[in-house]
């Protein structure tokens, strides 16, 4: 691949060049050493050119390959696939990478559609579809649903107390930071630690609203009986 590479920019009498070569990576992911360092070169306003065998070496993900030919585009970087056989510096070319991007439109748009479609029907079926973790509930990812926390659903249910009380969402949140509870903290599968911060009126009134706690899951503006 190197040398049909380096053949074509002889035939095109250009001599200042720098290969990104890859050991051991697919174009499936942007996590590869080799093309991070090109990318950081573009950046640097080093690269006005990129040249590929295939489109693939460069990414197999259209989602990724639109956004890495927008970056292209916005720093004035041309890109030529030999085997493709398409030159973005030239009409043509720039014509073909449109048709490129028009499908990588249509499959988001698929893709968003489908993921709507899943959502409205776990919705339906009382399953938790995800979103910030619920003080009170810890998440059965067997089931898709959602279970009682024995160490927090005291919590949740001397909240709803005080402010039957009181009727004040200040005085609720004063109430449960004095006796040292705090929001709800998880950490993320990127390993983000979140949450675990003192009450709030905005947290405390959230709560208070949310459907899940009277056992329901809402979906957009749809209420529904949750497994839970």
């Amino acid at each position: 691949q190197v040398q049909k590479l380096k053949g074509y920019c002889s035939y095109k009498g250009w001599k200042h060049l720098t290969v990104y070569r890859e050991e051991g990576f697919s174009g499936k992911d942007l996590k590869r050493p080799a093309f991070q360092r090109m990318m950081a070169d573009i950046q640097k306003g080093k690269v006005n050119t990129v040249i590929v065998k295939k489109i693939d070496r460069l990414s197999r993900s259209i989602n990724d390959f639109e956004n890495i030919y927008k970056n292209f585009d916005q720093r004035g970087v041309d890109l030529i696939s030999l085997q493709e056989n398409f030159d973005t510096s030239t009409a043509i070319g720039r014509s073909v990478i449109r048709v490129v991007l028009v499908f990588a439109q249509l499959e988001r748009e698929q893709t968003s559609e489908r993921t709507i479609d899943v959502m409205a029907f776990r919705a339906k079926k009382g399953q938790f579809n995800g979103g910030y973790p619920r003080l009170g509930y810890d998440i059965d990812y067997e089931k898709k649903c959602l279970v009682p926390s024995k160490s927090e659903l005291h919590i949740v249910k001397e909240m709803f107390e005080t402010y039957l009380k009181t009727g004040s969402l200040t005085e609720t949140a004063s109430t449960l930071n004095a006796k040292g509870y705090r929001m709800k903290s998880w950490t993320t599968r990127a390993g983000q630690k979140n949450g675990g911060k003192k009450f709030q009126k905005s947290n405390i009134s959230r709560i208070l609203k949310d459907p899940v706690y009277i056992g329901k899951v809402k979906y957009k503006t749809s209420v529904y009986k949750g497994q839970h």
